[in-house]
């Protein structure tokens, strides 16, 4: 049986503002269920519902004592090791599991109306499957996007608690600089989260 959805917590902020650092260190208290890469690709599929999540987790357990450069991309964190962390601690954004709720959208904005009967069930699902994954009371779940869906996230989760991380502009910006300059090597293309209008931003 599933277990039961008591004030999951929802990360958002700018990209670059800490929020990956924040969720990385509050999903170390024991009570906190989160996303790792190897849930993020379980959840992002149909037959999620279909796989026990205490089986799933002893599975990354193994996965996870494999060398983190053998590791498949999707398996992977996005520290790889750099907080000196086991890899099967790493957490992910769950862009697998927003795939399936939001199809190729325009922009990252969402309300309540989006909030159908059937996203309801599958991201409560979601929820509840992580619950039981890391045997946790609490969800935690950190992804910048969901800046422009509190809306979205609240017609969902009445309880939520939402945690807004604010960085000073200039080293946003400069972070953001680095990490695309280190990545693409150019700053021709959009980057990071979408509102309405980006195009022509």
């Amino acid at each position: 049986r599933m277990a039961a959805v008591d004030r999951p917590i929802f990360i958002v902020g700018c990209p670059r503002s800490g929020t990956g650092i924040l969720n990385q260190m509050l999903r170390l208290h024991p009570s906190i269920a989160w996303v790792t890469p190897f849930s993020n690709w379980v959840c992002g599929k149909r037959w999620f519902r279909h796989v026990s999540p205490p089986l799933a987790w002893k599975l990354e357990s193994v996965i996870h004592r494999i060398p983190d450069g053998l590791l498949p991309t999707f398996l992977q964190g996005p520290y790889d090791g750099s907080l000196e962390l086991a890899s099967v601690h790493e957490t992910h954004e769950g862009q697998s599991i927003w795939r399936r709720v939001f199809s190729a959208p325009r922009n990252h904005l969402a309300t309540e109306q989006d909030a159908t009967p059937e996203i309801r069930s599958y991201l409560r699902d979601v929820v509840k499957w992580h619950l039981q994954y890391h045997e946790g009371s609490r969800f935690l779940w950190k992804t910048p996007r969901n800046v422009l869906r509190l809306r979205f996230l609240r017609a969902l989760f009445p309880q939520a608690y939402v945690i807004h991380l604010i960085r000073d502009g200039r080293a946003v910006t400069n972070s953001i600089l680095k990490r695309r300059l280190a990545d693409h090597g150019n700053l021709d293309q959009w980057w990071g989260v979408r509102p309405p209008g980006w195009e022509t931003m």
